[in-house]
């Protein structure tokens, strides 16, 4: 390692040779000392190095995911990753597509436009990525089908909400300045909401009584005005205290890299712990998930522990939860008229 620079083989003293070409890192020149090239090798040669352009950021990223996985780098890597000079942004978003395995990689589409499938399941991944082949869709065109097909599936896959809950979960899909905030997990499964809308859904109508709420909220959107608070009163609750979730890693920012969300804890009429021993501190640090962005089971467990009886009810959930009703988005689905205003007594299970 060299000061403000990465050796790995030396730049310009190793050039590639393809025929009457001659690759440096600097440029291409052309040898015709030996006849000129024809369009078929010219061609192969352009084909080659447009292949190689693309793959460059499939080994940029799998080099850093590597490196990252050898903890006595910890140092080095840092000041290497510094030299690529490329922004902290894009270094993190060829980490995350180099989650996606070789083998679901296609050679027909480029590094970026693999990136709406990087939180979707492996399988799911070759599925949308063969049909954005097929279809002949860019990266947005793809991410829209995708977002779309998520809609479909809350549509025609769930039944309608109705009852009151006690315990509730909520990772809205905030819409933060006509853009998604990075600390919402739901982007790629429903379309962002703003304020409004958020308010509007009818979920007081499905809460007991005395119910608890954990309410995930993007840092850069606490103090929103209107913001989510205004959410949580609009759904029946008041703000009690934050649990800090330390991401450890820093997305970039305008004014510090962003590595804690808050999460919320809001109650309505009696909603203190069933259990009050073991209560957790108030900032818990878990790496972030690079390739699925969910948040730590800890925070589902944190109101599984204390709040020990239910009825459990996840809004803007993205897969099964044993013992919890997981509900999307969809206000078709929504039983606007409830069983109530949430006048429902909560019962201990078995009473």
């Amino acid at each position: 390692m060299t000061k403000g620079r990465l050796l790995i083989l030396p730049a310009d003293a190793r050039p590639m040779t393809l025929g009457h070409y001659t690759l440096t890192s600097k440029g291409l020149t052309v040898d015709e000392s030996k006849g000129r090239p024809t369009w078929e090798e010219h061609a192969e040669v352009g084909a080659w190095i447009d292949r190689a352009y693309q793959a460059a950021g499939w080994w940029l990223g799998d080099w850093l995911r590597y490196g990252e996985s050898r903890r006595d780098w910890q140092q080095q890597l840092e000041a290497a990753e510094g030299a690529t000079g490329l922004s902290l942004k894009r270094l993190k978003n060829l980490r995350s597509l180099a989650a996606i395995d070789p083998s679901r990689r296609r050679e027909d589409l480029t590094v970026d436009e693999h990136d709406p499938v990087v939180a979707l399941e492996p399988a799911d991944q070759t599925r949308w990525l063969d049909k954005a082949v097929t279809e002949g869709w860019n990266r947005h065109e793809l991410r829209q089908a995708i977002r779309a097909s998520h809609r479909r599936a809350v549509v025609e896959g769930q039944a309608r909400l109705k009852g009151q809950s006690r315990v509730l979960l909520a990772d809205c899909p905030w819409k933060y300045q006509n853009a998604q905030p990075s600390g919402s997990s739901s982007e790629a499964h429903y379309p962002p909401m703003t304020i409004e809308e958020l308010c509007d859904l009818p979920v007081r109508k499905h809460v007991t009584k005395n119910a608890v709420m954990g309410f995930w909220v993007p840092a850069p959107m606490a103090f929103d005005s209107p913001g989510p608070i205004d959410v949580v009163r609009a759904w029946g609750f008041d703000f009690k205290n934050f649990l800090f979730w330390d991401k450890v890693d820093g997305a970039g920012g305008w004014y510090t890299k962003g590595t804690v969300e808050l999460f919320l804890i809001c109650t309505r009429g009696s909603g203190t712990p069933d259990v009050a021993e073991g209560l957790p501190e108030s900032v818990y640090r878990e790496r972030k998930d690079p390739v699925h962005s969910r948040k730590p089971a800890f925070f589902r467990r944190y109101l599984e522990k204390h709040w020990t009886y239910g009825p459990y009810l996840e809004l803007f959930g993205r897969e099964p939860v044993e013992g919890w009703q997981v509900f999307g988005n969809d206000p078709r689905l929504w039983d606007a008229e409830g069983d109530g205003d949430g006048e429902t007594e909560d019962r201990a299970a078995g009473s």
